[in-house]
């Protein structure tokens, strides 16, 4: 048995800020934990999430399977890239804004 949380709980969030464009995610921040990060609505990853609670869950729904290291997703004006991943699971995710709208758009 893990670790047992409840609502008062402080959950961490475990993300390195690179910049005001480019920040590094642990795979298993939620969701929601990355949108808060990232100043977007909560329901930003709603039309692309799928069953998806994490970041890193988010990449192999979106890629349709467990994705290489270096693989881009990109949504809106967000590219995701897997930095980091083994056998199982994705391990760390980097995202990074694009100032511009034009980025390819998957909806």
């Amino acid at each position: 048995v893990g670790d047992i949380n409840d609502e008062f709980d402080e959950e961490e969030i475990f993300y390195s800020k690179l910049d005001d464009n480019n920040w590094v995610f642990d795979a298993k921040t939620t969701l929601t934990d990355v949108a808060r990060v990232l100043d977007l609505n909560e329901d930003f990853f709603d039309a692309i999430r799928g069953e998806a609670e994490t970041i890193g869950g988010l990449m192999v729904e979106m890629s349709g399977r467990m994705p290489d290291k270096g693989q881009v997703i990109a949504y809106k004006n967000y590219r995701f890239i897997v930095e980091l991943v083994d056998m199982r699971r994705v391990r760390r995710v980097k995202v990074s804004r694009s100032p511009e709208e034009s980025v390819s758009q998957q909806e």
